[in-house]
């Protein structure tokens, strides 16, 4: 059986409108209408070891009370995870100068 451009047509436009609404609907629109900020973070612990992935199985680096970094914040709350419950944050991407990014947990 064979495919005819009019059907691959139609198969194109209606998967791209499948994915277009698709995509709509899954993400949050307000992270579409966001501004995206660069905070400074303030470490209370001495010593923390950031990951370089979300999961937490490699250390990439490890940051100091004293060392300079910096989280990207919006409004959804895309590049960490908050616990609603108490306020604190669980984990979070963070940017440090000079030593590079990765995913911060249970330190901020």
């Amino acid at each position: 059986m064979t495919m005819t451009l009019p059907q691959w047509l139609k198969g194109v436009i209606l998967g791209s409108l499948v994915s277009y609404f698709g995509h709509a609907l899954l993400i949050d629109p307000r992270f579409h209408f966001a501004t995206i900020d660069l905070e400074k973070v303030k470490f209370i612990s001495e010593r923390l070891d950031v990951f370089k992935t979300q999961d937490s199985k490699e250390v990439a680096f490890t940051v100091f009370k004293e060392t300079e970094c910096y989280r990207l914040y919006e409004i959804t709350w895309s590049f960490g995870v908050f616990d609603p419950k108490d306020g604190t944050t669980l984990e979070e991407f963070i940017i440090c100068p000079g030593l590079g990014t990765g995913w911060l947990r249970d330190g901020i």
